[in-house]
């Protein structure tokens, strides 16, 4: 090839064309979900679990039922006595719960604390609640078995948050590809030597290895 066709310019979409028909996948491997922000997934992801899993209060507060609450107004208060042992029989009562608590399997609505009154044991409440009310059903966020992310995304710190809160902890990602960068010159010298006249400190390929490591390659 003579020197007049080595610095012919190449068009950059004619460039990159030409590199990416060179470009193969690379092999596939599998690592854990907390270490995988920034790989691309080699495969479709799923959701394992539901999220939230169970049924879960939304509030602080105390859960009841929406039916034994139907009386109440400002005027006219519904005392409910406390039930601590997560299940009620057939009487009217509630039981304390925190944000994220399981909800009892009686209970279908959760009042807030601030629009509760404490009452010895019991609690006092001037406004009726609706089935449903601050209780967050399963798969609410995310149902199980949906799709979360496909083939050849690029994991982000969020996804990583994702796929661990439904529950899959390992996934498999498409390996990093590893370059090499060889400088080449009698001109060049390695960082960390004092140049003399003449000499051209080498920094083009710890430069290109940064971009590298940047965009993923080892």
């Amino acid at each position: 090839m003579s020197k007049r066709t080595f610095l012919q310019r190449v068009p950059l979409e004619e460039a990159r064309s030409a590199l990416l028909a060179l470009a193969r996948p690379t092999e596939p491997e599998t690592v854990a979900t907390e270490h995988a922000a920034g790989r691309v997934t080699a495969e479709p992801l799923r959701a394992r679990l539901a999220a939230p899993h169970y049924r879960a209060s939304a509030m602080d507060g105390i859960a009841v039922r929406a039916a034994d609450t139907a009386a109440a107004a400002p005027d006219h208060p519904v005392r409910l006595p406390a039930w601590l042992q997560q299940e009620a029989p057939g009487r009217p009562a509630c039981t304390p719960v925190d944000t994220g608590s399981p909800m009892p399997e009686w209970a279908d609505a959760v009042i807030r604390i601030e629009n509760t009154t404490p009452a010895g044991e019991d609690f006092e409440i001037r406004s009726p609640a609706s089935p449903g009310q601050d209780v967050r059903q399963i798969g609410e966020d995310v149902e199980a078995g949906v799709a979360l992310f496909g083939r050849g995304h690029r994991l982000r710190p969020v996804d990583i948050g994702v796929l661990l809160a439904t529950g899959v902890y390992e996934i498999t990602v498409a390996r990093r590809p590893r370059i090499a960068t060889i400088a080449t010159g009698d001109e060049i010298v390695e960082p960390g030597t004092e140049p003399r006249a003449g000499d051209v400190i080498e920094f083009n390929s710890r430069m290109l290895a940064a971009f590298a490591d940047e965009w993923g390659a080892e």
